[in-house]
């Protein structure tokens, strides 16, 4: 498919190339923790993919999907409970890595200040554990749309481990369909 998909809904801050086995499960962040106010910043709601391929990136990226044929693109199967009216796909690669044993996890997602934050966890290989070949560690997760401001929202991206950058860029959050 041609970068035409970005019109779609695949909005890809970088190009990118990931695998990484992740349906939904329960929710995993949920409180609202100011609003309205300067400085504020607000918890996204976001539910853990599992029991799903996502597609390969070979570059660090973050992609997200606002309807299911977008969100195709990013991950097979659809969660059958996704609804696109309330909830996008946000996927978060983190690039090749030489061996297997490597992955990321979306700890957190925020919006802090106009701009959203997302916490994530890599891990590397432990003693004896790594794998032969390259692998592209990727994590997504269903997000809930409501506290995405409409229009260009800059996202950052930064590992809980070592606080390290791992990918910054923006995202086009289209209006909710029937929206004034």
């Amino acid at each position: 498919m041609s970068r035409s998909a970005a019109a779609s809904g695949v909005l890809i801050v970088a190009i990118a190339v990931s695998a990484c086995a992740a349906a939904v499960s329960p929710s995993i962040s949920a409180d609202e923790s100011v609003s309205g106010s300067a400085g504020a910043s607000v918890s996204v709601n976001m539910s853990r993919l599992v029991g799903i391929e996502i597609v390969d990136r070979a570059a660090a990226a973050i992609e997200i999907a606002f309807d299911a044929g977008a969100a195709a693109e990013l991950v097979a199967p659809l969660p059958a409970d996704a609804d696109f009216a309330t909830q996008a796909v946000l996927c978060l690669f983190i690039g090749e890595r030489n061996t297997g044993g490597w992955a990321v996890t979306v700890q957190s997602i925020r919006i802090v200040e106009g701009r959203m934050e997302i916490t994530a966890r890599e891990t590397e290989p432990r003693g004896g554990t790594a794998t032969d070949g390259a692998t592209y560690p990727a994590d997504c997760v269903l997000i809930d749309r409501s506290v995405l401001p409409v229009g260009s929202l800059p996202v950052t991206s930064t590992d809980t481990t070592s606080d390290e950058f791992i990918i910054d860029g923006a995202i086009d959050v289209p209006a909710p369909a029937g929206a004034p």
